[in-house]
This record gives C-alpha cells, structure tokens and sequence, in this order.
C-alpha cells in the first residue's frame, strides 16, 4: 500500500490501522478488497474525508493519499515541521498501526505529542 500524505493545519488527530486491504481510520473502515487490479474508486465514492484522492489497485498495491493533520508551526519551520509539510510517500508493508509523521507544535499554547 503506497499512500501519499498531504498536510492541513488541523488540531484533530488521526489514527491509521491497515487490514490487509482496509484502512481503519480513526475507527472508520474503508475497505478496498473487491478493489480488482488496475480499477480505481474516485474519494467521493469511499465516504471518509480523510482519503483525498481515489484509490487504485496497480502492481498488485493500492495507492491513495490521505489528509495529514498537524498543529501550529514554527517560523522559520524547524526540521520536524518540514517533515510534515513535506512528507514523503509511505509505503505500508504490513497490517497492524500505522506511524504517522506528527508535529504538535513548539509555539506557545501548543499541546506536545
């Protein structure tokens, strides 16, 4: 499973267990397993408003991008803000929880992680 992370300045939290071929988010269960090779779901048809792209099946991985909640940044942005503002793709290998690249913030008021 290949996802692609885009970031929003959100103070929601977001919680990521893969299933196989469902994603759990925040309790929510997106399922993609009659998902057949080469086909695609566009994100309108799958109900979750963290999935921001339509999903697709190719070489056998679903590809998909999520929303990436993160809390106030720095300015100038610190090395940990730059990598949640700019992520990099995850390639998600097994089932189980799934690490989230976090930043809670280091400006004052902000909630640490």
């Amino acid at each position: 499973m290949i996802i692609q992370l885009y970031p929003i300045r959100s103070d929601a939290a977001l919680t990521l267990i893969r299933q196989g071929d469902r994603l759990i988010l925040n309790g929510q269960v997106a399922d993609f397993s009659d998902l057949a090779e080469g086909e695609s779901r566009p994100c309108e048809a799958i109900g979750c408003d963290w999935i921001v792209t339509g999903v697709t099946r190719r070489d056998g991985r679903l590809h998909l991008g999520l929303l990436l909640p993160h809390g106030p940044l720095p300015f100038p942005p610190s090395e940990a803000a730059r990598a949640v503002t700019h992520p990099a793709p995850l390639e998600i290998l097994g089932d189980g929880p799934v690490a989230l690249p976090a930043y809670a913030g280091d400006a004052p008021g902000s909630a640490s992680a």
